[in-house]
């Protein structure tokens, strides 16, 4: 029996789309705007990128958002195939190969354009009004200096305070990571507002998040390998810069009141 051509073509078409079809991998994640978000275009930055690097080397991912105990349990238990963003830690590897780093994390000093700041050592902050949040891990040495008097810090519940005591001059400074506080500000303010504020380029805190596989997920390092190699892929085109840069445009973020 022969095949008419268009037929014939059709299916060697379907049988190679077959064999180039993506394979599907399930990553847990929680809310962490700008950085994750279920409310967000492409669930903000850390999924944009992950999901681009993984599709240079023919991965299709799903992001499912719970809290972040859960989304870890889920992976660590081997329900997905693996969680997103962490930071490194001993103990989660026990359960699960860490990739290579995706992108740091900084942490950095926050104040009003006008104000006259430069910082090389806690040192320099001696009579400076801080703001800074309970609950938020910041180093050793910050916490001690508060302790024997170096420092003046106010501690508040949220960064949202902390800016607006900014504004009312009632504090100076703050630390916050540089994604998360443009995205606070861009939420609280009107761009004449925001564009009032500008950080320091020296970080206080520089941490690097990664993606985790868990060992219970089937080539779990083979995905691991796949994915550090399409990273690299996407970092080397320019493609992770300009995410990046999308998400501090507000690109990914859903339409502030």
């Amino acid at each position: 029996m022969k095949f008419p051509k268009l037929a014939l073509y059709i299916l060697l078409l379907v049988k190679t789309i077959g064999l180039f079809a993506a394979e599907p991998i399930t990553l847990s994640t929680g809310e962490y705007p700008p950085y994750n978000s279920a409310a967000f275009k492409h669930y903000g930055l850390m999924p944009k990128i992950i999901t681009e690097a993984f599709a240079e080397v023919g991965y299709q991912v799903d992001f499912v958002f719970l809290p972040w105990p859960k989304a870890y349990y889920l992976s660590k238990i081997g329900n997905v195939d693996g969680t997103a963003q962490w930071f490194n830690s001993e103990d989660r590897k026990i359960d699960h190969i860490y990739s290579h780093p995706i992108l740091p994390e900084k942490v950095v000093w926050i104040y009003l354009r006008e104000y006259q700041f430069d910082w090389n050592t806690l040192d320099d902050l001696a009579g400076i009004r801080i703001c800074a949040l309970r609950g938020f891990t910041y180093t050793h040495e910050f916490h001690r200096a508060i302790r024997v008097g170096k420092l003046h810090v106010s501690f508040v519940n949220d960064i949202d305070q902390c800016f607006k005591m900014i504004l009312a001059g009632r504090t100076d400074i703050t630390l916050e990571n540089i994604e998360v506080a443009y995205y606070k500000l861009r939420s609280l303010f009107k761009p004449e507002l925001v564009n009032q504020f500008i950080y320091h380029q020296k970080p206080f805190q520089v941490s690097y998040n990664h993606l985790l596989i868990s060992k219970k997920t089937l080539d779990a390092q083979k995905i691991i390998n796949d994915f550090n190699r399409g990273l690299k892929q996407l970092t080397k085109s320019g493609k992770v810069n300009q995410i990046l840069q999308n998400s501090r445009m507000g690109l990914y973020e859903p339409a502030h009141n």
